[in-house]
């Protein structure tokens, strides 16, 4: 038997029983965008990655939310504009945390990490002031948020002021 042939390009919707895709696709555009993270709550499909300009001919950005089934972007989430990638996504609560290669989210410093509201986009104060000085792009590249604390995964994470280091930090 032969695998099936799909064509779209970054981003796919496939039918968890019958393995076949499915009718989203929405046309993401931009400096070479690619989508690395994806987070789904109900009928929200959230979306990070790298040089995301436009999603179907609306302004978009590295962070954004789509309609899961359509694949159009949410009207009432305004993305963000961080000034680099997003790599990984969690979604807990009303919230949405993300990380990546950014310093900055709207304007305002968050090496590497985010909080933002899951229904508006809105930037929340939160910041756990991860060292600026992380090298390369993969700063941080996972996330597990729990009631109490956020895990996040990388390469030579560290907290500004902390003396630990590590590729996990709490």
């Amino acid at each position: 038997d032969l695998m099936p042939v799909w064509s779209r390009t970054n981003l796919a919707k496939i039918n968890l029983t019958t393995g076949k895709l499915e009718g989203m696709n929405p046309v993401i555009s931009g400096y070479s965008p690619k989508v690395n993270s994806l987070a789904c709550s109900g009928d929200t499909l959230f979306v990070g990655g790298s040089g995301i300009l436009k999603i179907n001919g609306v302004g978009a950005g590295n962070l954004c939310a789509l309609d899961a089934g359509s694949g159009s972007l949410l009207s009432g989430f305004v993305p963000p504009q961080l000034d680099g990638e997003v790599s990984a996504l969690f979604k807990k609560g009303n919230y949405l945390y993300s990380g990546g290669s950014f310093k900055t989210v709207n304007s305002a410093t968050r090496n590497y990490l985010a909080k933002v509201s899951a229904r508006t986009g809105a930037v929340e104060a939160w910041d756990p002031q991860l060292d600026a000085n992380l090298a390369g792009s993969d700063a941080v590249k996972s996330l597990l948020a729990t009631d109490s604390s956020v895990y996040i995964g990388g390469s030579d994470l560290q907290i500004t002021g902390s003396p630990s280091k590590g590729k996990l930090l709490k």
